[in-house]
């Protein structure tokens, strides 16, 4: 983790850390990497597209890069996940599912 998000702007380097974070995998690994943002789903508040999201978790083919929206806004995170391809976005409305939901991204790329 860069830094705590206690110490971060509110939203608006989303999309930049997603980069910066498969970037650093892509680099660093010597086979496998993956990235996973969590965020709430208030892209829109923040002034980020879906759309600008779907393009940085799969910009670069070698890093698996997934996004898990921790929200109680549970229509907008599905909302946001309509614009992500799919198996890219995972909503997770209680942070005790969240080993769940870790669970079911690293099933799903052993069988890729």
């Amino acid at each position: 983790m860069v830094a705590h998000s206690q110490y971060c702007s509110s939203g608006d380097h989303t999309v930049e850390a997603i980069e910066e974070g498969i970037q650093r995998a892509k680099t660093a690994s010597h086979g496998d990497a993956m990235v996973f943002v969590v965020s709430d789903a208030n892209l829109k508040r923040y002034g980020i597209k879906p759309q600008d999201m779907a393009r940085a978790l799969t910009r670069e083919p070698t890093v698996a890069a997934h996004a898990i929206f921790i929200a109680s806004l549970a229509d907008e995170a599905r909302e946001v996940m309509t614009h992500l391809p799919q198996g890219k976005g995972h909503v997770c409305l209680n942070t005790a599912d969240l080993p769940h939901v870790f669970q079911k991204i690293f099933k799903a790329s052993v069988t890729q």
